[in-house]
C-alpha cells in the first residue's frame, strides 16, 4: 500500500512532464500552426478569432485572427485611417490599440522578419488588462491575399515558464494551398 502511495506522485509527475509534445492544427485548410499538446479549443476567447486554443490551468491563450487584405485596405480608406495599406500599417494600428485597450508596462518594439517565406512583424508587450499583469507575444503576418493576427499571452508571473513556447508558436504559422488560392 505504501508503495501505491510513493508511486502515484510520480506517476503524475510523469503524466504532467510527457504532455510537452504538439498538435497541428490545420484551419479549413487555408493556415496551420503547431500547438503544444496542453491546449485545447476554447471558443469564449474572441468572437472574431478562427483559432482558440487555452489552457486555463497554466494560463496560456492563443487566438489567431485573420481578415482579408482587400477588406482592411478598404476599411483605412473609407475610415481616413492614417496607416498605410502595408504590413506595417496593419501591424501599427493593431499595437495602436492594443494599446488604449490596456495599461502597456513595456512598449512593443516592432520587429520585422519572415516566418515560414511570409513577411512578418512580432512584438511582445506587458501590460496590465483588469488589474491582471499579462504577456504578450504577437505576430502580424502578409499572406498572399489575407492579414494574419497572432495574439498568444500568459501571465506576467508566468512569462519566463512560456515565452519560449510562444515563439514557437508563431514560427511554426504556415499558410496552405487553399489560402494562396483565393481571389
Amino acid at each position: 500500500m505504501k508503495l501505491k502511495l510513493l508511486l502515484a506522485p510520480l506517476a503524475l509527475l510523469l503524466f504532467i512532464s510527457c504532455d510537452e509534445g504538439t498538435q497541428t492544427v490545420n484551419i479549413d485548410g487555408r493556415y496551420r500552426v503547431d500547438l503544444p499538446s496542453f491546449l485545447t479549443e476554447d471558443k469564449e476567447l474572441h468572437d472574431d478569432a478562427s483559432l482558440e486554443y487555452a489552457n486555463t490551468f497554466r494560463e496560456f491563450y492563443i487566438i489567431v485572427l485573420d481578415e482579408s487584405k482587400e477588406t482592411v485596405h478598404d476599411s483605412f480608406e473609407e475610415n481616413g485611417l492614417e496607416y498605410t495599406s502595408t504590413l506595417k500599417g496593419y501591424a501599427d494600428l493593431l499595437v495602436d490599440n492594443m494599446k488604449e485597450s490596456s495599461s502597456i508596462t513595456t512598449a512593443p518594439v516592432l520587429k520585422e522578419t519572415k516566418i515560414n517565406g511570409l513577411n512578418a512583424i512580432v512584438t511582445s508587450a506587458s501590460g496590465v488588462v483588469d488589474k491582471i499583469p499579462v504577456y504578450w507575444q504577437l505576430a502580424f503576418i502578409e499572406g498572399k491575399n489575407t492579414y494574419y493576427q497572432i495574439v498568444v499571452w500568459t501571465l506576467e508571473d508566468k512569462r519566463e515558464d512560456n515565452q519560449e513556447k510562444m515563439a514557437q508558436i508563431i514560427n511554426t504559422f504556415k499558410e496552405t494551398d487553399k489560402a494562396k488560392k483565393q481571389p
